[in-house]
């Protein structure tokens, strides 16, 4: 089977537990974020972003559904369910790793794919570079949001 990876990172001046407060404050996204994942909630009857809840959103303004399979201290993920036909084209699991620096927070981003056409999704490729522009958008906007955070506390 095909496997492709987009991989990003930023350094935040911020808590890890601030930069966590914020990546799981899915209906604040809005306020911060205005592109890309803008719209995210979760379904599960608890309303908690953990670990086997499902959560759905839009991505770049279409429809999708995860299920969380890893929620820790440092790390979120979740593997998106698209459906037939897509499913058996690609799969994508996002991977969020929180972790403590000098200067406060590394927030790693990154997507693995698998399928037929997880090539597609190349960081080389236009897909793969348009998706790869879209994590930086977020960090960069997640990065402002818990600085600002951090200042304000």
């Amino acid at each position: 089977m095909l496997r492709t990876s987009i991989k990003t990172s930023i350094e935040i001046e911020a808590s890890p537990e601030r930069v966590r407060n914020v990546l799981l404050d899915f209906p604040s996204f809005p306020k911060w974020h205005s592109s890309f994942m803008a719209e995210m909630k979760v379904d599960s009857a608890s309303k908690k972003v953990e670990q086997n809840s499902t959560i759905s959103g839009l991505m770049n303004g279409v429809p999708f559904v995860a299920d969380i399979i890893e929620c820790t201290s440092s790390i979120l993920s979740w593997t998106g369910r698209s459906g037939p036909p897509i499913d058996s084209l690609f799969r994508g699991t996002r991977v969020f790793r929180i972790e403590p620096s000098q200067g406060g927070t590394i927030l790693a981003h990154e997507e693995n794919f698998v399928g037929v056409m997880a090539w597609a999704l190349s960081a080389w490729l236009p897909l793969g570079w348009v998706t790869w522009k879209q994590f930086r958008k977020f960090n960069i906007d997640l990065k402002k949001e818990a600085e600002k955070q951090q200042r304000e506390q």
